[in-house]
């Protein structure tokens, strides 16, 4: 709560500069004519912003007509004619010092205000609030030639912004040109509670009644009369007022219900969003799990290609040495190659060679022929070892019999005993035997076969050379052997 401590006058009625120090327990007392109606009267001034249409000077008295206005309390006057005035120009300060009982902080509020002789209306120089700040009245003052004169409004001004700078105030005091904003900054300043918004218009009305200083006899007569507003009821306006608060009573209940049923649906969509959260956390940690999966595979990927890129160099290095041997190896059978060709034999191997091609032909054909006609002896050999009969080759009888004694799988030993038996040459020629192209003797066959071998392989030799009659006997006693095996 803020409690009035101090007030400061100067050049205001017939006070030149005087400070008025108050307590919660002070009171003023005074004969008629003293003074009493002006101090208040400089307080309704300051506490309701200088607005000429809310004061009412001398309050107490009803409002009389001889009322002074706020020229004639800056140029003090208390009667009539120049010689009731004291001043002729006047620079007025009215300042009021609170300090809230709780924090203890101080604040000065004002006016200054200025009159002339010579100008019919007193003029407004600023009001002012300065929190913080407890003005004294050395504050409003400067010397001159001797004399205490009010300090004009521009150096009121700066000093005001210096005291604020010394007390880290804030920016500054506040400075204001019209009575309606001051009034409502100095009520929020002076208000008992922080949380308190005051009516400026209530708080006018109770001030302007409590100016009155009448006795009270009925308390509820001086509310009705002095405190409530005046405010007939409009019975229709009721109506229509209690109608619309029946409406906004339903509309209140629908708003509930609709509140309520948004409460159900928030409820769900918040069992829908966790439900959303988990499935997203646990999409997240397969995330998670695949990417390190991934990791770990692209690891042994790294390592696998580092392993495959060093055995790819070793092997590069391989086919390098491989290369550079197969390119010696190349070099060595070239110089072979060069050394072969230039020595003795060389020519004539390429020439034995190239005549052993063209006879391989003639050899393979007279093998068949020699094959077919073994084959065919032997089919007959063996039909006349199952008969024991002699043996009739081609119609004609040769005389000879075969001993049943000797089977087909007798040893190779013993026919060949057999055979050199038969095969010897005998003096009587027997008939022959026919072979199916050729008639050969039956007992000399052996010896004519080695006989035209032998021919052949003469002629051939005065044809080919001494290799073409050497292949020539070994074919052709391998063919003999052959026909004695069989």
């Amino acid at each position: 709560m803020q409690l009035l401590e101090r007030v400061h006058l100067v050049q205001f009625f017939l006070f030149e500069a005087q400070t008025l120090e108050l307590s919660p327990t002070s009171a003023i007392i005074a004969p008629n004519g003293a003074g009493k109606s002006a101090l208040l009267d400089a307080l309704q001034v300051v506490l309701l912003g200088g607005d000429r249409s809310r004061i009412r000077f001398n309050a107490q008295a009803g409002g009389s007509a001889r009322a002074r206005s706020i020229r004639d309390y800056c140029l003090g006057t208390w009667r009539s004619g120049e010689e009731g005035r004291k001043r002729r120009t006047a620079t007025t300060y009215i300042s009021l010092v609170f300090r809230d009982q709780d924090s203890g902080l101080p604040l000065t509020a004002g006016i200054a205000l200025g009159a002339s002789a010579d100008e019919p209306d007193h003029r407004v120089y600023g009001q002012y609030i300065v929190p913080g700040v407890a003005l004294t009245l050395e504050d409003h003052l400067e010397r001159a030639n001797g004399r205490e004169l009010p300090l004009a409004w521009a150096g009121f001004k700066e000093l005001l912004a210096r005291r604020c700078r010394e007390a880290g105030s804030g920016p500054g005091p506040e400075l204001h040109a019209g009575s309606e904003r001051f009034l409502k900054d100095l009520l929020l300043r002076l208000r008992a509670a922080p949380a308190g918004q005051p009516d400026v218009n209530a708080y006018r009305k109770a001030f302007q009644n409590a100016l009155n200083l009448q006795r009270v006899e009925d308390v509820d007569l001086f509310v009705r009369t002095l405190v409530a507003e005046d405010r007939p009821t409009d019975i229709a306006r009721f109506r229509a007022l209690l109608d619309t608060f029946r409406q906004l009573k339903e509309k209140v209940e629908q708003v509930v219900a609709r509140i309520a049923a948004a409460e159900g649906v928030d409820a769900q969509y918040e069992k829908i969003a966790q439900q959303a959260t988990r499935a997203a956390s646990c999409r997240a940690l397969a995330a998670e799990y695949a990417r390190d999966l991934l990791s770990e595979q692209v690891e042994q990927a790294e390592a696998a290609c580092e392993a495959a890129g060093a055995q790819l160099a070793a092997t590069r290095r391989a086919l390098g040495e491989a290369s550079s041997e197969q390119a010696a190896l190349e070099d060595a059978h070239g110089q072979a190659q060069a050394r072969l060709q230039g020595s003795a034999g060389y020519g004539e191997q390429a020439q034995i060679d190239e005549l052993a091609g063209r006879d391989r032909g003639e050899l393979a054909r007279l093998k068949r022929e020699l094959t077919r006609s073994v084959g065919m002896v032997r089919e007959q050999w063996q039909a006349a070892c199952s008969s024991s009969m002699p043996v009739m080759l081609s119609g004609t009888n040769t005389g000879l019999r075969i001993d049943p004694s000797i089977s087909i799988s007798s040893p190779r030993r013993t026919w060949a005993s057999r055979w050199r038996v038969l095969t010897t040459p005998s003096t009587s020629c027997r008939p022959p035997f026919t072979t199916g192209r050729r008639l050969w003797p039956p007992a000399c066959s052996s010896a004519r076969l080695r006989s035209r071998g032998a021919a052949r392989s003469r002629t051939t030799t005065s044809m080919r050379g001494t290799i073409s009659e050497t292949i020539w006997r070994s074919s052709s006693r391998n063919t003999l052997r052959t026909i004695a095996c069989s």
